[in-house]
């Protein structure tokens, strides 16, 4: 909750500085430049009995254009105005260090826009009437990251926190609170009723990305469809109960097909790091029949062909092969020492 009650407190510093009284008719106001049928036009320099001053463009007596507003304490706006209010894009610049420099409406941030704190912190996204709304990167000052969206200041909706430590929470955000993955009890499967109701199983190692899909390269196989390179596409999400893939990491998959080629997982099957699949190969090894002379279908489009080791222990010339032969599981590459 501290970098919940951060987040809120560092995005919501320049409200009470909109409050400046900017009345032209203040008593030792005085304005120096261009008029236009008896009304301040053109490019003039007005000062405000205070010490506060504005040097830019004016139109019908009334700040217009672009121009640099700053306040007796050093507080500065350099940017357009429109009617006499902050309008388009601009610079808010704190006496504290603090800066904000992006698109305003009506004296608020409003668009896009970066706030930068003096302490490192950074927003750097979109906001409306003055506070961070739609999609934006928040970065602490120790450097733990979101990127997702927001609403009135606060995380809401779909989003990933990335944390100095390594840690990462990716999913949906609720008024600044993080709602985990909660899985279903009756989806608690076995390795064997996990198998039957995938429609690919295999182990593999994630090769690249590309939008909201990955590339595995399939190191051990039970079943799915194969593309080139021995390679299965795997559909990213964005829940909370959805991976979170690591280039050159591998992992043990039971995956459900979406079209021709790729398939999807989540944390509420058994898909594993590989590191923690031990026991579920060893036992698809064991219970999963090695050969099936009723199953010789072609698992691959693709003419490519490459060596695998057969469940059997015999090194065929390509998937399709093995499969031609009733052979249901295999390994990538030949057996033994084979060459």
């Amino acid at each position: 909750m501290t970098k919940s009650i951060l987040v809120i407190g560092l995005l919501c510093i320049c409200n009470f500085l909109y409050a400046q009284d900017l009345n032209l008719s203040q008593e030792g106001a005085k304005y120096k430049g261009t008029y236009k049928d008896g009304k301040r036009s053109g490019r003039g320099t007005f000062t405000w009995g205070d010490g506060t001053k504005y040097v830019g463009y004016w139109e019908n007596d009334v700040m217009e254009g672009y121009g640099t507003l700053t306040l007796v304490d050093g507080t500065k706006y350099a940017g357009y105005w429109r009617n006499g209010k902050r309008e388009g894009f601009g610079t808010f610049t704190w006496t504290n260090g603090d800066t904000y420099q992006g698109q305003f409406k009506n004296n608020l941030k409003h668009g896009d826009g970066i706030l930068k704190m003096k302490d490192g912190s950074e927003y750097s996204g979109q906001w409306e009437n003055d506070m961070a709304n739609g999609k934006g990167t928040f970065i602490w000052a120790n450097k733990t990251k979101y990127i997702g969206s927001w609403k009135d200041n606060k995380r809401h909706g779909q989003g990933v926190t990335i944390s100095v430590t390594g840690k990462i929470e990716q999913g949906t955000y609720d008024n600044d609170r993080y709602v985990p993955c909660s899985c279903p009890p009756n989806e608690q499967y076995s390795v064997e009723e996990a198998f039957a109701k995938a429609d690919a199983v295999f182990v593999g190692k994630i090769t690249g990305f590309a939008g909201d899909m990955t590339t595995v390269q399939i190191i051990q196989y039970w079943k799915g469809e194969i593309l080139d390179n021995f390679s299965i596409v795997v559909k990213l999400g964005y829940n909370s109960c959805d991976w979170i893939f690591f280039q050159n990491e591998s992992y043990l998959f039971y995956a459900k097909k979406v079209m021709n080629g790729v398939y999807y997982t989540n944390l509420c099957t058994r898909t594993a790091k590989l590191k923690n699949a031990e026991a579920d190969i060893k036992e698809l090894e064991q219970k999963i029949p090695c050969i099936d002379k009723n199953n010789t279908s072609p698992i691959t489009n693709s003419m490519s062909s490459g060596y695998v080791c057969g469940c059997d222990g015999i090194s065929y010339r390509s998937p399709n092969e093995a499969r031609k032969n009733g052979v249901q599981s295999w390994k990538l590459g030949l057996c033994g020492n084979k060459k």
